[in-house]
C-alpha cells in the first residue's frame, strides 16, 4: 500500500504535457518575444519609405505532355495582368498608416478591371508589432475612414468613398495566443553579422488550433525570431479561418473550390533599434476540385527602401500614449489614397522591369506550409482529382462532349515523391473510350515518370505556350482549330533539372505508339450562322517505337504573355516501326520591358526526316499560328520556320487607373486600368519547303481547294515558294490588352499589297 501511495505521488510529480508549447524552453522564448512585440518601441514615433509593388494575375496550368513545350517542370506559369505601382507609405503612431500611390502602369494579355479594384485599404502591413495583423485580401464591415482615397475622389470630382472594414488576423504572438495557436521547433536556422552584431535566427513553428469559439483568421506557418532583441525577422505562412462548424453551402462550395491566402512578411532592422518591412509578398491562391494543375493566382509583391525614420514634420505636437498600439495596433485607421491623375500618368521612377517580381516567384513556393491537401509530406492521401480540366471535361468536333474521372494517390512520408494515379472517360459522339495510368516519383532535382494512355493527341505546330484545347470556343461558336489523331502509347521518362543560369531541364522519353485516324463526327457547335467545322486532317496510321531528348530553358517565358527573360527548347523525337521519322524542334523566345519600350519575339524552326510520308509529322502554319492575312494552315513541309516579333512604346499619357462607382453593391467602387495607350509595330514572316518526295506526298494527304484568286485548285497546304511576311501598326489600350491598328503582307507573293484594317486582344506579335 505504501509503494502504491510513492508510485502515485512520484507520476504526479512528472512534468505534464503542455498543449500549446512543445517544450518549456519554447514557451519561455515565445513569451519574451511576445513581450518584446507587444508594443511599438517608445522612440520609434514615425516613418516614412517609397513602396514598389507587383500586382499580378497569373494563371498556373499543368505543361503540356508532347513536343519540345513539354520538356520542362510539371507547370506553367503565366502572367495574364501585371501592375506596377510606385507608393509613398507613411505610419505615424497617432495616426497609423496611409499608403499614397504616386505611379502606376500595366499591361495586359486580356481586358479586365484593374487590381486596385480589390484593395480598399493599403495591400502592405506597416509593421509586425501588436496584437493584430491587418490583412489585405477581405472586407469587413464597412466604416468611415477619414480621408480615405479623397485625393482620387477629389482628381475625378466625387465625394470621398466609404472604406472597407479591416480584415485583422490574430497575431502568433498576440497576448490571447494560446487560445488560438501551438507552437514547435525553436531551432537556430542562421546567424546574422549586422553592424558588427551576431544575431541567431531563431525558427519556431506556429500551427493553429481550429477550435476557436467563433469564427477567428489565424496564421498557419513558421516565424524566424531574432533572438538578441526577441524581434521578428520573417514571416512566412498561411492565413485561415477557423470556425466552430461551417455550414452546409460553405462546405459545398468549399469541395468545389479551395482558395488559400498566402503571405511571406520580411522585416530588416533600421538604426540598429528597429525591425521594418522590407519585402512583402502576399497571394491568393485558388484550387479546382475538378484539377489540381489549375491555379488562378492573384500575386502582390512590395520592395521597401528610402526609410526616413522619426522625420521632425511627421511628429504631431502634444504627448501621444506611450500605449497607443499596446492591444492593437489595427484599431488605428490605416488609408489609400491617390495622387491625382496627371502625376500618376507622368510617374516614371521605376527601379525594377515590369514583370521581374512575378518571373521570381512561384505558386510552389508556398507548398510547404499550405494545408494538408496541398502539401508534399504528411500521410498518404488519395485525391479524386485529374491533372488537368481537359482530363475530365472537354468539347470538340471529334469526340463531341467528353466526361470522366480522375484519382491520384500521393505517397508523401510513406514513399516520398512517390504518386500514381489514372483518369478515363467517354466521348459521347465518337462513341470511344479514353483514359491514362500514370505513375511519378520526384527526388531533388529529378524525375521520372510511366504512363500508358489512350489520348485524342492534336498534331498542330507552333502552338501558343498557354495553350487550351478550345472546348469552350468549339461549343459555343463553332471554332475548332486543331487536328487529332487517336493515339495509344506507353512512356518511361527521366528529366533533371541542371545547376545552370535559366535552370535548364534535360528530359529523355521512349516507348511504343500507334496512331489512327478520327473523323470529325460533329458539324457545328450551339452558334455555327454559316460555317461548320472543318474536316479533321488525314494522317498515316501505324505503330512505332518512339524515343525523344530534349531540354527547355526558362519555359515560363513566352514571348506572348508578360515574363520577362530569354526562354527557349531544343528538341529531338523519332519513330522507328511501321511510321519512321526524325524530328527536330527549336523554339527562341524573349520579352523585355527598358523604359516606356517593351519588345517580345518568338521563332521556332522545325525540320523532319522521313522516307516514308507521315503527315501528322510535318509543319504546318497559317492565320491561326500567327501569319495572319493567310488561310487555315496555308503552308507547311519537312522544313518550315517562323518567327514573329514587336515593339512598343507607352506614350507618357492616360496612365492612371479609371474610377468607375456600381449602381448596385452599395455603390462600390471599380478601377479600370488607364487606357494607356501604345504605339506598336509588328512583323512576322514564314517559310515552308518540301524537300523530298515523301513530304510532298505527305502535303497531297491534306486535300486540295480552290485557289481565290485564280480559281485553280491547288494543295490545301503548300510550300510558301520564299519567305511570307506581314507587317502591322497598331494602337493598342488597356497596357497591350486591346489592338487597332493596319496590317499588310510585304513579300513578293503577296496576292494584295493593300492595307487592312487588324484587331487584336492580348499582347499579339
Amino acid at each position: 500500500m505504501i509503494s502504491l501511495v510513492a508510485l502515485l505521488l512520484q507520476v504526479s510529480q512528472l512534468p505534464t504535457v503542455d498543449s500549446v508549447y512543445a517544450t518549456p524552453a519554447l514557451r519561455s522564448l515565445v513569451a519574451a518575444s511576445a513581450a518584446a512585440g507587444r508594443r511599438v518601441p517608445q522612440s520609434l514615433r514615425s516613418y516614412r519609405a517609397r513602396v514598389e509593388s507587383e500586382i499580378a494575375i497569373v494563371l498556373r496550368t499543368a505543361a503540356p505532355r508532347d513536343g519540345a513545350a513539354a520538356g520542362g517542370p510539371g507547370t506553367r506559369e503565366r502572367a495574364m495582368q501585371i501592375e506596377q505601382v510606385e507608393s509613398e507609405l507613411q505610419w505615424r503612431l497617432d495616426a497609423g498608416a496611409d499608403q499614397h500611390v504616386i505611379g502606376h502602369r500595366s499591361r495586359a494579355v486580356t481586358a479586365n478591371v484593374s487590381a486596385l479594384s480589390y484593395f480598399r485599404r493599403p495591400w502592405v502591413v506597416p509593421m509586425l508589432y501588436g496584437n493584430r495583423l491587418q490583412l489585405l485580401l477581405g472586407h469587413g464591415t464597412t466604416r468611415e475612414l477619414p480621408g480615405a482615397d479623397s485625393s482620387m475622389a477629389r482628381a475625378q470630382g466625387e465625394r470621398p468613398s466609404r472604406g472597407a472594414g479591416d480584415v485583422s488576423a490574430v497575431h502568433p504572438l498576440a497576448d490571447d495566443r494560446d487560445a488560438f495557436y501551438q507552437f514547435s521547433g525553436g531551432d537556430t536556422i542562421a546567424v546574422l553579422r549586422i553592424a558588427g552584431r551576431v544575431i541567431p535566427i531563431v525558427r519556431v513553428l506556429v500551427e493553429p488550433r481550429m477550435s476557436a469559439g467563433r469564427e477567428t483568421l489565424l496564421f498557419r506557418g513558421m516565424l524566424d525570431l531574432d533572438v538578441s532583441r526577441m524581434q521578428i525577422v520573417r514571416m512566412r505562412g498561411q492565413f485561415v479561418v477557423a470556425r466552430r462548424k461551417p455550414s452546409l453551402v460553405r462546405r459545398a462550395l468549399s469541395a468545389g473550390w479551395e482558395t488559400v491566402v498566402f503571405a511571406e512578411l520580411v522585416n530588416g532592422e533600421f538604426d540598429g533599434r528597429y525591425w521594418l518591412p522590407t519585402s512583402q509578398r502576399v497571394e491568393g491562391q485558388g484550387r479546382s476540385a475538378l484539377a489540381s494543375g489549375f491555379r488562378p493566382i492573384v500575386r502582390v509583391v512590395s520592395r521597401f527602401r528610402d526609410y526616413s525614420i522619426n522625420e521632425p514634420q511627421a511628429l504631431v505636437s502634444g504627448t501621444v500614449s506611450d500605449t497607443a498600439c499596446t492591444r492593437n495596433c489595427a484599431e488605428h485607421r490605416a488609408q489609400l489614397t491617390f495622387a491625382p491623375r496627371d502625376s500618376l500618368s507622368a510617374f516614371d521612377d521605376w527601379t525594377a522591369e515590369l514583370g521581374a517580381a512575378t518571373g521570381r516567384s512561384q505558386a510552389g513556393d508556398f507548398d510547404d506550409v499550405a494545408s494538408d491537401t496541398w502539401r508534399p509530406q504528411g500521410r498518404p492521401r488519395l485525391d479524386w482529382r485529374a491533372e488537368r480540366i481537359s482530363d475530365v471535361l472537354r468539347f470538340n468536333r471529334v469526340e463531341g462532349v467528353f466526361t470522366g474521372a480522375a484519382v491520384s494517390l500521393r505517397f508523401r512520408d510513406a514513399a516520398p515523391g512517390l504518386s500514381a494515379g489514372a483518369y478515363g472517360g467517354w466521348s459521347w459522339s465518337g462513341e470511344t473510350p479514353r483514359g491514362a495510368l500514370w505513375s511519378q516519383w520526384d527526388r531533388g532535382r529529378w524525375q521520372l515518370g510511366a504512363r500508358a494512355e489512350r489520348a485524342l493527341a492534336n498534331t498542330n505546330d507552333f502552338r501558343p505556350q498557354l495553350d487550351f484545347e478550345q472546348s469552350l470556343m468549339a461549343l459555343l461558336v463553332t471554332a475548332d482549330d486543331y487536328d487529332y489523331v487517336d493515339r495509344w502509347s506507353a512512356t518511361v521518362s527521366a528529366s533533371t533539372t541542371l545547376r545552370l543560369p535559366g535552370a535548364p531541364v534535360v528530359r529523355v522519353e521512349a516507348g511504343p505508339a500507334r496512331d489512327r485516324a478520327e473523323l470529325a463526327e460533329l458539324r457545328y457547335g450551339l452558334i455555327h450562322l454559316d460555317s461548320n467545322f472543318r474536316a479533321n486532317r488525314a494522317i498515316a496510321p501505324g505503330s512505332y517505337l518512339r524515343s525523344a531528348v530534349g531540354v527547355v530553358v526558362h519555359p515560363n517565358v513566352s514571348g506572348e504573355f508578360l515574363e520577362p527573360g530569354i526562354g527557349g527548347a531544343l528538341w529531338y523525337e523519332r519513330g522507328d516501326g511501321n511510321l519512321q521519322w526524325q524530328r527536330i524542334e527549336a523554339r527562341v523566345t524573349a520579352r523585355k520591358t527598358i523604359g516606356a519600350f517593351s519588345y517580345a519575339g518568338r521563332t521556332d524552326v522545325i525540320a523532319v526526316f522521313s522516307r516514308k510520308p507521315v503527315p501528322q509529322q510535318l509543319a504546318e502554319f497559317g492565320e491561326s499560328e500567327g501569319l495572319p492575312g493567310y488561310a487555315f494552315k496555308e503552308f507547311g513541309g519537312d522544313r518550315a520556320v517562323l518567327s514573329r516579333a514587336s515593339v512598343s512604346f507607352a506614350l507618357p499619357l492616360l496612365r492612371s487607373p479609371m474610377r468607375l462607382r456600381l449602381a448596385f453593391r452599395g455603390g462600390r467602387r471599380v478601377y479600370l486600368p488607364g487606357l494607356s495607350p501604345s504605339l506598336a509595330v509588328g512583323a512576322q514572316a514564314g517559310w515552308a519547303a518540301a524537300t523530298t518526295v515523301a513530304a510532298r506526298n505527305g502535303l497531297a494527304m491534306f486535300g486540295t481547294r480552290t485557289d481565290t484568286t485564280t480559281g485553280l485548285s491547288i494543295l490545301a497546304t503548300r510550300p510558301t515558294d520564299g519567305i511570307r511576311s506581314t507587317v502591322n501598326l497598331t494602337l493598342r489600350f488597356f497596357g497591350g490588352a486591346v489592338g487597332l491598328g493596319l496590317a499588310r503582307p510585304i513579300d513578293q507573293h503577296a496576292r494584295s499589297r493593300r492595307w487592312r484594317f487588324a484587331f487584336g486582344v492580348g499582347q499579339a506579335f
